[in-house]
């Protein structure tokens, strides 16, 4: 599960849909947004988008970044 939280930091993070536990909080980038939306993007991408800094991002979920 992908999570976009109103949060100033550790917004995004990646869950276990079995477990419901954690797997991962994900800081692509420096710049912290309070964020809308999130969706995956295929296997591979997830797209998030806030408010604060305008920004909207495109993860590598691989990566990370």
């Amino acid at each position: 599960i992908l999570t976009c939280s109103w949060a100033k930091k550790d917004s995004i993070k990646l869950w276990d849909y079995g477990t419901g536990s954690l797997k991962a909080t994900i800081k692509p980038d420096p710049w912290d947004c309070l964020l809308y939306a999130g969706k995956y993007v295929g296997s591979y991408f997830a797209a998030c988008g806030g408010c604060e800094t305008n920004l909207f991002r495109i993860i590598d979920l691989r990566s990370r970044t």
